[in-house]
């Protein structure tokens, strides 16, 4: 019955986990931890790995304590450790090691005995906000050489002779995440060399590389197969740095610059001139691109396009996206004071748009949303944006509710001319999951229908 209500996967991995192992055990996971059981579990296994199978007797009795006396509770001892350790032998289970969730408890002797036992098996490993781990830890971490995915985010332990110590051992590497870490120059001349097969690549607020470092990421065997790069918050590249990615990683397809300042149409211009491949793009607080920024990016077939908070882009980089980029589906455009209602008719005969979000556009109005949603999108919209848009009313939520069939998320937070009127036609669309009317003037009684 639980998993009618609640088809979680979390619940239907544990089932099957009933019928392998031990129920009696199992149902005592859910009661000691209802809220997530799975986590629970992999916490017990990584302690059994740690002190043996008598550092959980103590859970054993609060199991079982409910339901039998301590004399059952000796004799069930056995068989439970024995399912226990049938299920911690499972190489199948520390494929994918995810730290993250306990970080605050993880310390260097954890990860060491760990990964001694599992390193052959270890794909997936993340790290993430571990910060009490040092050497010991990624001396091991070396010796995984299957590993193939590997997240050491906010691992204030980890420098250049660690990286060195991961580039030696670990050549099979597609998915690297160093942000937030104290690397330089070093380590970026380490990838090149060691990991050539290098696919995802996070740099985002590390701070103590250069250029230089970047020029780097092209000699040796070089990073040639990188398609994702992140390069939030590294304020201290220059269009020289941009231009050596664009000449070492030209087959970038997804770019992510977030909270860049220093960011101008020039950084753009230099990555775009040999990055010709990408789809996707994340400019969330970058100030200062301009329509010169996206008239060189539209050459790049864009596929979704991300900014936020910025007052320099206009309508022509919605004509150019419309113009040179016929294949785009997600347009996220929130916080752009120069955006009309001249970009979204300028859109209009784009026919792929699934997500739309101008929130905080505050010069679109009915006007624009009209053409827009009986456009080619209009069908196949499934999100849609319009916060703080105060000049959208009941109007448009009347052509929402008319055309928008596949529509699963509307948010129209603090939009003052939207009333009932325009909200009970929503109630019709089975297709919706979620809409936001806080800030509204919608009535109570519309709101609990």
């Amino acid at each position: 019955q639980l998993l009618v209500k609640d088809p979680n996967p979390h619940l239907l991995y544990l089932t099957r986990l009933f019928v392998k192992y031990n129920l009696t055990l199992l149902c005592g996971v859910f009661i000691m931890c209802p809220e997530d059981p799975l986590m629970f579990l992999e916490e017990k296994i990584r302690e059994i790995m740690e002190t043996g199978l008598d550092g959980i007797l103590w859970y054993l009795s609060n199991v079982f304590v409910c339901s039998m006396c301590c004399k059952i509770l000796k004799r069930q001892c056995a068989q439970v450790s024995r399912s226990w350790m049938l299920l911690t032998q499972a190489s199948s289970i520390w494929t994918d090691i995810d730290f993250s969730s306990v970080k605050h408890k993880m310390q260097d002797k954890t990860v060491i005995n760990i990964l001694k036992k599992w390193r052959p098996y270890v794909v997936r490993l993340n790290l993430r906000g571990c910060s009490s781990l040092h050497w010991p830890s990624f001396k091991s971490i070396s010796e995984c050489k299957n590993l193939q995915d590997l997240n050491v985010s906010e691992c204030q332990g980890l420098n250049d002779e660690s990286m060195r110590l991961i580039s030696e051992g670990c050549p099979a590497l597609l998915y690297l995440n160093v942000s937030y870490t104290d690397i330089t120059n070093g380590t970026l001349r380490l990838l090149s060399r060691s990991f050539s097969n290098l696919q995802y690549l996070s740099l985002a607020y590390c701070r103590k590389f250069t250029d230089k470092g970047l020029q780097y990421l092209g000699s040796g065997k070089g990073c040639h197969k990188l398609i994702y790069l992140d390069l939030s918050g590294c304020i201290q590249i220059s269009v020289d740095g941009f231009r050596y990615i664009a000449n070492s990683c030209s087959g970038i397809k997804h770019l992510v610059i977030n909270d860049m300042p220093t960011l101008t149409d020039k950084c753009i211009q230099a990555l775009v001139e040999k990055c010709q491949q990408i789809m996707s793009v994340v400019f969330l607080d970058s100030p200062h691109l301009s329509d010169v920024a996206f008239k060189a990016l539209a050459e790049c077939k864009l596929v979704k396009v991300r900014i936020e908070g910025n007052n320099r882009i206009t309508d022509l980089s919605f004509k150019l996206m419309s113009k040179s980029c016929p294949q785009i589906k997600h347009l996220y455009m929130a916080d752009c004071q120069k955006i009309t209602d001249v970009s979204l008719k300028t859109i209009s005969p784009l026919k792929y748009i699934l997500v739309l979000n101008l929130a905080d556009c505050v010069r679109i109005s009915d006007a624009g949303l009209r053409p827009f949603l009986e456009g080619s999108s209009g069908t196949k919209l499934r999100e849609l944006n319009f916060t703080n848009c105060i000049h959208v009313t009941d109007a448009s939520l009347m052509k929402i509710a008319q055309r928008c069939h596949n529509l699963t998320y509307l948010n129209i937070r603090y939009c003052e001319s939207v009333t009932d009127a325009g909200i009970e036609p929503l109630g019709n669309m089975t297709s919706l999951v979620s809409i936001d009317i806080s800030g509204t003037t919608v009535s109570d009684m519309v709101k609990t229908r």
